[in-house]
């Protein structure tokens, strides 16, 4: 009866455990615009996001461009080993609304998220310069120790203004300054390196 009991008490801690180590795929998505529709140019229409699985994941990631449900675009690509993507779909879009549907998979299982974009005709109403500081804390996910020392690096995807900085135990802070349209969403892109060779970088949505 004792051997039992200890043996059913093991295997109830084991399926605890399991569940609570075990967590579902998750992908998050964000879209840059909105895009102006160039007669002679192709429209560049950008995605980043992350996949997660409870930690950092590569997983498979599938693009999937809609308008009044009609397929305009698919793209592939896999993300990196800290679950960061980015897409860039370059293709004459018509005007309008534009569905973009993600989905990630890795080892069978799936997940799924969606965001949408504008094209339009409008030209920009011109540019303002904006300054963008971004700190913070630089540590190591699988330690969480600091990182000695290294570079801090700002951009906007798509743009061609970019600035670093160096920092020592892990403390960043960096200035990016750039002619931003107002209205528009841009991919604002933070990369972190170590002097190991260590890299690491983020994405997130900027407007005014």
């Amino acid at each position: 009866m004792l051997k039992n009991f200890f043996l059913t008490a093991i295997l109830l801690f084991s399926i605890f455990l399991f569940i609570k180590i075990v967590e579902p795929l998750s992908v998050t998505c964000m879209t840059g615009g909105p895009y102006i529709k160039n007669s002679t140019y192709n429209t560049t229409i950008n995605v980043a996001g992350s996949v997660t699985d409870g930690g950092g994941v590569a997983a498979n990631v599938s693009a999937n461009i809609t308008k009044a449900g009609v397929v305009w675009e698919t793209k592939n690509t896999t993300s990196d080993a800290s679950g960061q993507y980015i897409l860039s779909i370059n293709k004459s879009f018509d005007v309008g609304t534009y569905a973009i549907n993600i989905s990630a998979e890795k080892n069978g299982s799936y997940a799924y998220c969606g965001n949408t974009t504008q094209v339009g005709l409008l030209p920009s109403t011109g540019c303002l310069n904006r300054n963008i500081q971004v700190s913070g804390t630089a540590v190591y996910p699988s330690t969480g120790l600091t990182v000695t020392s290294g570079t801090a690096r700002l951009s906007i995807y798509g743009e061609t203004a970019s600035n670093q900085s160096s920092f020592t135990d892990g403390q960043f802070s960096t200035i990016l300054s750039a002619c931003l349209t107002a209205g528009k969403r841009y991919i604002l892109q933070t990369y972190i390196d170590d002097n190991a060779g260590k890299k690491s970088w983020s994405y997130m949505y900027i407007s005014w």
